[in-house]
C-alpha cells in the first residue's frame, strides 16, 4: 500500500503554449523520462484556491446545479488516485477535442437530484450560464462515470459539485506529472 508521503506530484503551467498540440508533444517527452508514472494534461489539478464553475444542466430531469468545472484527458483520474464509483473514465483522442464526456464527483449526482452513482452514468448535462431565465451553451456531454468526493478546493472548504470534462481544446494548459515511489528507477 501506497502512502501520500509516497507519491510526487509536479504540476507545471503552460497556459501560453500554441499550438496546444505541442503541449501533447512535451507532455509524451516528459512520460519517456525515468521516474515518472504518469503524465496527463489538463486545464488545472483537481484542488485548486480559486473558484472555476457555473451551472449545470442535466437535460432528462431538467435540474440546474451550480458546480466546479476541471477537463483532462485519460490520465488525470489515475494520476490522482480518483475512484470511480459507477461507469468509466474519460476517453479523448487528443489535440481539438472538444468536451463529449463528462465524469462527475459523488456531490454532484446528489445535488442534480440521482440517489445513485450509477443512475447519473447515460445523462446528459451542459455546461453555460443564465442569462434572465434563458441557459445558454457553451459545451454539452454524456456523463460516463462517477467519482468518489474530494476537495475542489483548500480543504477547509466544503467538498463541491464538480464535473471534469474531456476537452483538450477549451483552455487545457498544466501537465500534471506523478513520479514513481521506487527510488530505483531515477
Amino acid at each position: 500500500t501506497r502512502r501520500s508521503s509516497d507519491l510526487a506530484i509536479i504540476i507545471i503551467n503552460t497556459q501560453f503554449v500554441h499550438p496546444k498540440k505541442d503541449l501533447y508533444v512535451l507532455a509524451r517527452e516528459i512520460q519517456r523520462f525515468n521516474g515518472v508514472e504518469k503524465v496527463s494534461v489538463s486545464q488545472e489539478p483537481p484542488e485548486v484556491s480559486y473558484s472555476r464553475g457555473g451551472p449545470i444542466l442535466c437535460t432528462g430531469n431538467g435540474n440546474s446545479i451550480e458546480a466546479q468545472y476541471r477537463s483532462g484527458d485519460e490520465q488525470y483520474l489515475p494520476l490522482y488516485d480518483m475512484k470511480l464509483t459507477a461507469g468509466r473514465n474519460l476517453r479523448t483522442s487528443g489535440v481539438n477535442d472538444s468536451v463529449k464526456e463528462y465524469v462527475i464527483n459523488e456531490t454532484c449526482v446528489r445535488a442534480l437530484g440521482f440517489k445513485k452513482s450509477q443512475d447519473a452514468v447515460g445523462q446528459y448535462i451542459k455546461e453555460g450560464y443564465f442569462a434572465k431565465t434563458l441557459f445558454h451553451t457553451f459545451a454539452e456531454g454524456q456523463i460516463v462515470g462517477v467519482v468518489s468526493d474530494f476537495h475542489s478546493q483548500p480543504l477547509n472548504s466544503p467538498i463541491n459539485p464538480v464535473c471534469i470534462g474531456s476537452a483538450s481544446d477549451i483552455g487545457n494548459g498544466t501537465i500534471n506529472i506523478k513520479f514513481s515511489s521506487r527510488t530505483d528507477q531515477f
